[in-house]
C-alpha cells in the first residue's frame, strides 16, 4: 500500500484563510468528497496522502470526468438497490401466499396417504383371501 501513495504538501489552513467560514466548510467537504472516492488518504497524523488513482486523475486534470463517473455508479448502485429491495417483497408476498395455503396443501396429502393405505388394505385384503 505504501508503494500506491505519495505524500501531498497541502498548505496549511485555518479558518482564517478563508474569507468566509462556508468557504472553508466547503474546502473542508471537497477534500472529503476525495478521500471518499479515493483520490486522497487521511493517515493516522492528519496528514493527506494521494493514491495513485489520484495522482493520476489529478495529472490528467480529469477530476470532473471521474466524480461524474463516480456519480453514476453510485446511482447504478442504488437502482441495483431498489430492483433488489423489489424483489425481496415479491418474495415475501409469494412466501405469505404459500404460508396460507400451505394447511390446504396438508390435508390434502393428509387424506391422500388416507386413500392410499385404504386402498393397499382393499389389495391385500384381496390378494388373501381369493
Amino acid at each position: 500500500m505504501q508503494s500506491a501513495v505519495k505524500s501531498v504538501h497541502l498548505p496549511k489552513v485555518s479558518r482564517s484563510s478563508f474569507l468566509s467560514n462556508e468557504q472553508y466548510l466547503k474546502y473542508l467537504e471537497n477534500i472529503d468528497i476525495l478521500i471518499d472516492n479515493e483520490l486522497l488518504l487521511r493517515m493516522n497524523n492528519n496528514s493527506i496522502k494521494t493514491t495513485r488513482l489520484g495522482r493520476e486523475i489529478l495529472k490528467e486534470d480529469r477530476i470532473e470526468e471521474h466524480l461524474a463517473l463516480v456519480l453514476k455508479n453510485r446511482e447504478n448502485e442504488d437502482a441495483q438497490k431498489k430492483l433488489e429491495f423489489e424483489k425481496t417483497k415479491v418474495d415475501l408476498e409469494l412466501a405469505k401466499e404459500t404460508l396460507k395455503e400451505f394447511p390446504k396443501t396438508k390435508w390434502f396429502a393428509r387424506l391422500g396417504f388416507a386413500i392410499g393405505i385404504v386402498l393397499l388394505l382393499k389389495e391385500l385384503y384381496m390378494l388373501i383371501y381369493k
